[in-house]
């Protein structure tokens, strides 16, 4: 089975990319696994990684602005990326990515947020949880 992980970063001591090393890892020992992100500080060790232009989500800045195309952008190396790799399931830790994914056959781990005082995200949370619902291919996993 060819598996992927994706985040927008890889980095060494962060939550979600501590659970993502370590799925790979071990799935790694008996499925192809890569690990598509935008930010990697983290060596291969029984998985792929490939690098795709994805910046950092939700930075409080003004950037943070453009998430909608940033997920159009993504999109697009996604499906380019799927054509080359054929990949089997993509596993999202990362909630909002999943704009990107509908359609494709999807894990999303589901986190919750950590801004859940800001309205602005309060009203994204909502909208990705409908997005998930609406999504056939998606599998929601909700902590």
């Amino acid at each position: 089975m060819k598996i992927a992980f994706v985040n927008d970063t890889f980095l060494d001591g962060r939550g979600a990319d501590v659970v993502i090393y370590e799925l790979a890892k071990r799935l790694g020992k008996k499925h192809d696994v890569y690990v598509l992100t935008g930010e990697s500080n983290i060596k291969e060790d029984g998985f792929k990684i490939i690098k795709i232009k994805l910046p950092k989500l939700f930075t409080g800045k003004i950037k943070d602005f453009g998430f909608f195309y940033n997920m159009l952008k993504l999109r697009n190396q996604i499906k380019k990326l799927q054509r080359a790799y054929h990949f089997d399931v993509f596993n999202l830790l990362h909630s909002s990515l999943n704009l990107a994914f509908i359609g494709f056959p999807t894990v999303v781990t589901w986190l919750g947020s950590p801004y859940t005082n800001n309205l602005l995200r309060k009203i994204l949370n909502r909208g990705l949880l409908f997005t998930l619902r609406k999504n056939k291919k998606t599998i929601g996993c909700y902590s």
